[in-house]
């Protein structure tokens, strides 16, 4: 990956609504530290684009995306909603943002709606990378992805 291409990755997900947080500022030291991981970069954009899309956007905590030296943590506010439930995740799903479900599939962020979690998991699969972890809290979703095993 170029630096301008890390740039604009990095530049392109932080808003007001999404945080990316980094121990440095050295751009060679974050790629490093990206390339570390090797999980294919789909997988994660994947998660991340779930915690956009599922976000409780009635909370003003943001979006969060930690890198650690072990696993990358996505949270975003807001628990499973609906009839979604620990029991039957992912397997059952309720959009609390209908409208940004119906925009992220017209823009070409979502090829089908529901598979967002599998598509991320197969990503991960095929790239070699350990199964991701959801925890689900009352206030916020916690997706863990593992470090590759390999890096």
């Amino acid at each position: 990956m170029t630096t301008e291409k890390l740039k604009d990755l990095i530049e392109s997900t932080e808003t007001d609504r999404v945080e990316v947080t980094r121990s440095t500022d050295d751009v060679d030291k974050f790629r490093e530290a990206v390339c570390s991981f090797s999980n294919d970069m789909a997988g994660r954009g994947q998660l991340l684009m779930n915690a956009v899309l599922h976000r409780d956007y009635q909370s003003t905590s943001p979006v969060r995306f930690y890198q650690f030296r072990d696993r990358i943590e996505i949270q975003n506010p807001g628990g499973l909603y609906g009839d979604a439930s620990p029991e039957n995740f992912p397997r059952v799903n309720t959009y609390r943002n209908p409208i940004i479900a119906e925009a992220m599939h017209v823009l070409g962020y979502v090829n089908r709606f529901g598979r967002g979690i599998a598509r991320a998991r197969k990503i991960l699969e095929e790239n070699g990378s350990r199964e991701p972890r959801f925890q689900f809290e009352t206030n916020h979703f916690l997706t863990i992805i593992p470090k590759h095993p390999q890096r």
